[in-house]
């Protein structure tokens, strides 16, 4: 295996464990949100309302596929798991990891999904849209880590030992 992809709800601390674990293990970070903002210029929400859900699915599709993910950890966006393309290239001699959260504390974490740049369809609700990707989440995972009530360092404590053990870390 030659990077991390960490995969879950939007408010399930991938970027933030992603950040974090790529300073541990002295690998570079990628964050898929913040990409699809450097080649468009705007923040997710504006690129959401200006080409729509669809568009956007295949734009975020379109930026994976066009990274270079040997030797990183990469937090892609949540709605990520909506494109097999995409999922199978990150997931090509990956360690894929699901930070699963449970949906209240998702609900508190998350704010406005508007704003946030969350995909998500008129009317749907957060909870919808959290039964619709948790079966996507699972069957992309390689690991499934419980983060429910645990810190960025508590899921790190957790985390890296079982990282190691594959012999991606040095212990």
């Amino acid at each position: 295996m030659d990077h991390i992809v960490l995969i879950g709800m939007p408010g399930s601390g991938k970027s933030t464990i992603a950040r974090r674990l790529s300073g541990i293990l002295s690998l570079p970070f990628l964050d898929g949100d913040t990409e699809i903002e450097k080649r468009t210029g705007e923040t997710l929400s504006a690129t959401i309302a200006r080409i729509g859900l669809q568009g956007f699915l295949r734009l975020e599709e379109q930026t994976i596929l066009s990274l270079s993910l040997a030797g990183t950890v990469f937090a892609p966006g949540g709605s990520s798991v909506y494109s097999p393309a995409a999922m199978s290239y990150m997931k090509s001699n990956a360690l894929t990891i699901y930070l699963e959260v449970p949906l209240k504390d998702l609900q508190n974490r998350t704010g406005s999904l508007e704003k946030r740049g969350v995909v998500i369809r008129n009317g749907q609700s957060f909870e919808d849209l959290y039964r619709e990707r948790v079966p996507l989440y699972l069957q992309y995972a390689d690991l499934t880590l419980d983060a429910r009530n645990l810190s960025a360092d508590e899921v790190l404590e957790r985390l890296l030992p079982q990282i190691t053990s594959l012999g991606i870390a040095r212990s």
